[in-house]
């Protein structure tokens, strides 16, 4: 009898003490990306970018959403980034995207997270890189997408059922060669489109979206995925832009003297000078010619992304940038190829009547560019002053 009432004691224990462990660690996840600087805000990363709870809990009033895609991190350590720049309480930007974070993956984001933003206000940068005849490659999805965000847009009852329609099509015609997400997304068409009746979908989509949430933030959490970023004094409201152009340019010069096109020395020297000869007409209608195409799906997931602005009521400022013109030009991406993928991008901005920033006319601006495709100085520089005057409502 003692033996069984030492066992049951030491199993309640036990149990307290795995309780109280799970408590404790619950505890600091969660308060781990609670924060109230920025090092949330800047951080790369895909599991940041996934979590509706991540995201929400570090956007205020004073934050502005900004999405893109490698231009967010190619430059983040250069004194004109924003996470160098614009790190204040007053002012911030959330910046999501990384790598292949093209408009099907802002979509979902958007339309998981979008009516929650305190400002109702979010930047789109498009690159025109992305608008290929492949569009987003479907073999990136799964590592790009996240459930939660899915469920989350799927169910947002802001989102008309024809958006929602188009949107989980899409995804299901990209998951093709994911069979397990494939079918989660053929589900959700069925339970929160077609009005199939299966009361246990909505269930254990909703069980499987909260454990998919909760996995991000631990993961979160272990890897110590938050930047090490102390904010800066002042207020952004007082920022001398003047100054800070004048001095970044000179540095400028002096990481941009081995080559003729104005690209960081470093990156010619690692991606470009032993294949120069190479590259030469290496993207030209002949070589490559889908390397633009006006026929592309990119078009149609960035209507997408505007529909569900539309849908829920979001500010947009559509950001499109310019690659570097002379480079291109030796690549035999041809000024007149560029100039058609601006123009597309533009008009299907035009029957949404949303803000646009159109800096697609300084491809040969000196100092505007970095490298071949992302932003420099320049392009930095203009660019957090428009972001300024769109938090404001300022035209």
């Amino acid at each position: 009898m003692k033996k069984i009432l030492a066992f049951i004691l030491a199993s309640i224990l036990s149990a307290l003490t795995l309780g109280i462990v799970a408590v404790l660690y619950f505890k600091e996840v969660f308060e781990y990306y609670k924060v109230s600087d920025n090092s949330v805000r800047y951080t790369v990363s895909d599991l940041k970018d996934k979590n509706s709870e991540i995201l929400l809990s570090n956007i205020t009033e004073n934050t502005l959403v900004l999405m893109g895609s490698s231009e967010l991190f190619v430059t983040n350590q250069k004194e004109y980034h924003p996470k160098q720049v614009l790190n204040f309480s007053d002012f911030n930007i959330m910046q999501i995207g990384e790598v292949d974070s093209q408009n099907i993956i802002h979509a979902s984001i958007l339309g998981s997270i979008g009516e929650k933003i305190p400002n109702k206000k979010i930047v789109l940068i498009e690159s025109i890189q992305w608008f290929n005849r492949d569009g987003f490659v479907s073999q990136k999805l799964s590592n790009k997408i996240s459930k939660e965000h899915v469920y989350r847009t799927m169910t947002n009852p802001k989102i008309k059922q024809e958006t929602k329609k188009k949107f989980i099509e899409r995804l299901i015609e990209l998951s093709v060669d994911d069979t397990e997400l494939n079918n989660t997304f053929k589900t959700y068409k069925a339970a929160f489109v077609d009005g199939e009746f299966n009361p246990f979908i909505p269930l254990s989509a909703s069980v499987e979206a909260y454990l998919y949430s909760l996995k991000n933030r631990m993961l979160f959490y272990e890897r110590r995925e938050k930047e090490n970023l102390a904010l800066n004094s002042g207020s952004a409201y007082s920022i001398d832009w003047e100054n800070l152009e004048k001095s970044e340019i000179q540095k400028n010069k002096t990481t941009t003297n081995n080559n003729q096109y104005g690209i960081d020395n470093e990156y010619y020297l690692r991606f470009i000078k032993d294949k120069y000869e190479n590259l030469k007409n290496s993207h030209n209608i002949n070589n490559d010619p889908g390397y633009t195409d006006l026929n592309s799906a990119e078009y149609t997931d960035m209507e997408l992304f505007l529909e569900i602005a539309k849908d829920l009521g979001v500010e947009v400022l559509v950001t499109v940038f310019p690659v570097n013109g002379k480079w291109f030009d030796y690549t035999g991406f041809t000024s007149e190829r560029r100039k058609q993928t601006y123009t597309k991008i533009l008009e299907i901005t035009k029957p949404y009547n949303i803000e646009v920033y159109d800096a697609s006319q300084l491809e040969y601006e000196e100092d505007y560019m970095y490298d071949p495709i992302h932003i420099g100085v320049k392009g930095w520089i203009n660019l957090q002053k428009r972001l300024l005057e769109f938090q404001n409502n300022k035209k």
